[in-house]
């Protein structure tokens, strides 16, 4: 049997955050969402398939993340779906990301269209809370490294690896290989 034809795509990241807690407050004039640093030490990032990466990176990892790319979080905010114990869920834009040794603060907005259809957000406390931020062409792993590449975190950062036979296999199928260009 022929090895598969594998598209050239990298994997693409979305990124899931659960907290125990969380409140929304104004600031001079902005609206911040605000989680203690202790909730946000486990962000599940998982790729789309046909990959289904999962890792976890932390707080500081994604605050990393957020101007790494072409189209990275930072040129161009990612939507995400906040949503917690007895409140309706919320679309948001997380106009940035502040971690500090107690709190992670994202600045937040939510577009014309959330606003007409779900409504304004609400300023105050709220529990069990879960944010779901979606993908960005900057997120590590749809980075140009390549569909032969995989996303690796190192002490210094993150970076483009090849796959090892073995890596490439698990995430591709058994006797799959990358194409040339």
């Amino acid at each position: 049997m022929a090895p598969t034809t594998v598209a050239k795509k990298a994997p693409s990241f979305l990124f899931v955050i659960q907290a125990k807690q969380g409140k929304i407050e104004t600031k001079n004039g902005k609206t911040y969402l605000v989680l203690q640093h202790a909730d946000v030490n486990h962000v599940i990032m998982f790729s789309d398939r046909p990959n289904r990466i999962v890792k976890t990176i932390t707080g500081n990892d994604l605050q990393k993340l957020w101007k790494v790319g072409n189209d990275s979080f930072e040129k161009d905010p990612p939507n995400a779906v906040l949503s917690s114990a007895g409140q309706k869920a919320q679309i948001v834009i997380l106009k940035g990301i502040n971690v500090s040794k107690t709190t992670v603060e994202f600045p937040i907005s939510i577009s014309a269209g959330a606003h007409m259809v779900i409504g304004k957000l609400l300023v105050g406390s709220f529990f069990d809370v879960t944010i779901t931020i979606d993908v960005a062409d900057g997120t590590p792993g749809s980075w140009d490294c390549g569909a032969e590449y995989v996303v690796k975190q190192y002490v210094s950062g993150w970076g483009c690896v090849p796959y090892s036979k073995k890596e490439w296999e698990y995430h591709h199928g058994k006797g799959s290989q990358p194409q040339p260009d």
